[in-house]
């Protein structure tokens, strides 16, 4: 099959480069090919050539030879039976991304029955997952083109899924609990199922719950433990079930080990897998962190049947010690290489440590720069010293240009202009000018922050804006600016400080109330006029959050202290303010998927000093970002028909967030709000808070957030709508 012409066995000794002419690609282009071809044109090389490009499956022949009479190298090729291009039919259920990635793969691969078998898999597979257990494929060729034609058959909804145990007596509580949450089969709900896809038959995820319950029974002793699931159909109708065998519970038989640290196990008590895996994750950390970068810590288990014990040694492979060698960024496009090293918690050079690559990781999330951060370490090719590392980075889009139009129910009509860019030039500076036009609201606003100022951990940010809002009773001017210098904690190395940051925060504003109307109340009356308004604030922030944008746990908390400073007005304020994110769910196979529950809390106290709390301070719950529900700013204390707004204020929403679309970045979420706010001379009674509950849909689109939901009513009070749809638009002023 593979020939030599014998002009070049006289030359294999030689080192020739020349141009190569290739002859027989019909679908394969030249430019596919150069990864697999040779430079230089040695026997050796020649030879690796021919090895690669058999390797790609597209040729039956592969023949290099020397052409006298050109004086150059030829390759000639016979091309296989190819996939020219792919064809799916009937696999519009499936998204366009799968879809795309099918006709990829197997594009250019041999026409076969291999190929075709493998398709087929592949094609029932995903439709499996879908809740068509049914699909077959039929294949068809029109000449280059393979035409696959998916028959989807019906689709099974569950109605119940029932667990089942034999001998559980004793079975402790855990183990039960854990059994209900590892099995993913749930039986179709009519008002979630068409959103989350869940409560269809799948013999795949049934087969990889039943797994999953073996693999519990195993880390809870049950070593005779086994599980069958099954499922019973009616029509497009299933009953599923799973059957729990547990048999006897293993104890801890003899223990090998003789490392220095503790075990929190010991022989002759029940055998619990969940205690030697978490030993074994901190044993191999703290070796990591001492720098032993490829630690391996086996376990070996010898069951005794007849004894019913667990006999276990641990072995440790430490391997060598390092120091930490290069570390690379790869996938930072646009984001300079000193912003991410920057957010580097370990030197190179200095001693490998596995936890401060993780903060490492932590941090470049939290700037709001990534979608995604991981790492890998490998040993490096330059010392047996080193280990190196290589963090890939999936930049976000930080940047947008926006001229919009539209309506929103806390602004009404309105025309916005936006140029954002929080990676300026790729600094991680962040600069934002936004003007907008409306009837009820006017705004030009622009801000610079810099996170880390000359590369330290201080912080710093500029804003000046001018502001009109239209209330029922009055409108309300601001013009004015504020500078802000904090500091992250994480500068001082000291562990339970990292997650902290401090801010000094100095505002000054001109603030004009106009236009009062005869019955508005009489404390927005006092407030007619122009005032200047300066103030100091403190500012401290605690985070915990996976990552900046949609996290996924962790929690942020805030509290701010405001004093007037000099001016026409004086007060006082304390903020409080806890945001709790916690995963729900995860989807199967897309660990990036998950249902978020939030809960948010704020609790506002100010206190005017001589007088009333200022209007412009004052809080007017109701709408988007309050209490969904009700009508933007109804809510709160009221003279007659005036509202002038509470000195106080406590506002809790609980949301659960289900993502529609990773890519997209867009959820449904539901949600309870209740609050309210309260007068100067009242305290905040719990009794007193007004809720709401809802549902609505969050994009996380290039120009901000932009939310749709409607919000009802649990304590109407009159003037109240039986329901409100709120409409927000980005970030508030």
């Amino acid at each position: 099959m593979l020939k030599f012409a014998k002009s070049f066995v006289a030359l294999t000794f030689f080192l020739i480069s020349q141009p190569l002419e290739i002859e027989g690609l019909k679908a394969i282009s030249e430019s596919e090919l150069r990864p697999y071809l040779p430079v230089v044109f040695d026997e050796k090389n020649i030879a690796e050539s021919i090895k690669l490009l058999a390797k790609t499956g597209y040729f039956d022949r592969i023949e290099y030879y020397y052409d006298n009479k050109k004086g150059l190298f030829k390759l000639k090729l016979q091309e296989a039976d190819l996939i020219n291009k792919v064809t799916l039919k009937g696999a519009d259920k499936l998204s366009s991304e799968d879809r795309q990635s099918m006709i990829s793969k197997y594009t250019l691969k041999r026409f076969s029955q291999e190929t075709k078998d493998a398709l087929r898999k592949e094609l029932q597979s995903a439709f499996d997952k879908k809740g068509y257990p049914y699909a077959d494929v039929n294949f068809s060729r029109e000449g280059s083109i393979l035409v696959a034609e998916v028959k989807r058959g019906p689709r099974i909804k569950i109605e119940s899924v029932k667990i089942q145990y034999s001998e559980a007596e004793g079975a402790p509580k855990a183990l039960l609990k854990r059994v209900k949450e590892a099995i993913s089969t749930t039986r179709h709900r009519w008002w979630l199922s068409w959103l989350t896809g869940e409560g269809y038959l799948s013999r795949e995820i049934l087969e990889k719950d039943r797994s999953a319950v073996v693999e519990l029974l195993r880390l809870f002793g049950y070593f005779d433990g086994n599980c069958e699931a099954t499922f019973n159909q009616i029509d497009k109708k299933a009953q599923v079930g799973f059957n729990v065998f547990l048999g006897d519970r293993y104890n801890f038989g003899e223990i090998l080990w003789e490392g220095e640290k503790e075990l929190p196990f010991q022989s002759a008590e029940p055998f619990d897998g969940k205690k030697v895996k978490d030993f074994i994750e901190k044993l191999s950390l703290e070796f990591k962190d001492q720098g032993y970068a490829f630690v391996n810590v086996i376990p070996e288990i010898r069951l005794d049947k007849e004894k019913k014990l667990v006999n276990l040694r641990l072995r440790v492979e430490k391997g060598n010690q390092y120091k930490l060698g290069r570390v690379k960024f790869e996938g930072n496009q646009n984001t300079r290489d000193y912003v991410l090293r920057r957010e580097l918690r370990v030197t190179e050079g200095e001693q490998f440590s596995q936890t401060k690559l993780e903060r490492t990781k932590t941090r470049l999330l939290r700037t709001g720069l990534f979608e995604s951060v991981d790492f890998e370490v490998f040993p490096s090719k330059i010392s047996e010293e080193f280990a190196d590392v290589n963090f890939k980075v999936k930049e976000t889009q930080t940047g947008s240009l926006s001229v919009s139009a539209g309506y929103s129910t806390l602004d009404n009509l309105f025309a916005r202009f936006r140029a954002s860019e929080q990676n300026f030039f790729g600094t991680g500076i962040g600069v934002s000018l936004d003007l907008s036009l409306g009837r009820e609201f006017d705004a030009f606003d622009f801000r610079v922050s810099e996170r880390r100022l000359f590369n330290t951990f201080t912080s710093g940010s500029l804003n000046a804006f001018r502001l009109r809002r239209d209330f029922d009773d009055f409108k309300l001017y601001q013009t004015g600016g504020r500078v802000s210098f904090g500091y992250d904690f994480e500068g001082l190395g000291i562990d339970w400080t990292k997650d902290f940051a401090v801010r000094l925060i100095f505002d000054s504003r001109e603030v004009e109330v106009d236009r009062i109307k005869d019955e508005a109340a009489k404390l927005i009356k006092t407030f007619k006029g122009k005032n200047w308004v300066n103030s100091v604030g403190v500012e401290v922030k605690r985070t915990t959050l996976d990552r900046l944008i949609r996290p996924t746990k962790g929690s942020f908390q805030t509290l701010v202290l405001e004093h007037s400073l000099g001016g026409d007005l004086k007060y006082r304020t304390v903020s409080f303010k806890n945001s709790l994110y916690r995963p729900v769910f995860v989807f199967e196979d897309e660990e990036e998927k998950v249902v978020v529950f939030n809960l948010r809390t704020s609790v506002d106290l100010g206190k005017g000093i001589d007088g009333p709390y200022p209007l412009h301070k004052r809080y007017f719950p109701g709408g988007s970002k309050t209490v969904r529900g009700y009508k933007p700013r109804s809510m709160g204390p009221r003279e007659g028909e005036s509202e002038y707004g509470g000195a106080k204020q406590l506002i809790n929403n609980a949301e659960i967030f289900v993502p529609i679309s990773e890519e997209a970045k867009v959820d449904f979420n539901v949600f309870f709000d209740i609050g309210e706010a309260f007068d100067d001379d009242k305290s905040i009674k719990l009794d007193d808070l007004r809720s709401a509950y809802g549902a609505g849909i969050k994009w996380f689109s290039p120009i901000g957030p932009i939310g749709l939901d409607i919000g009802f009513p649990l304590d109407k009070r009159a003037g109240d709508d039986d329901f409100v749809i709120n409409f927000s638009l980005g970030a508030e002023f």
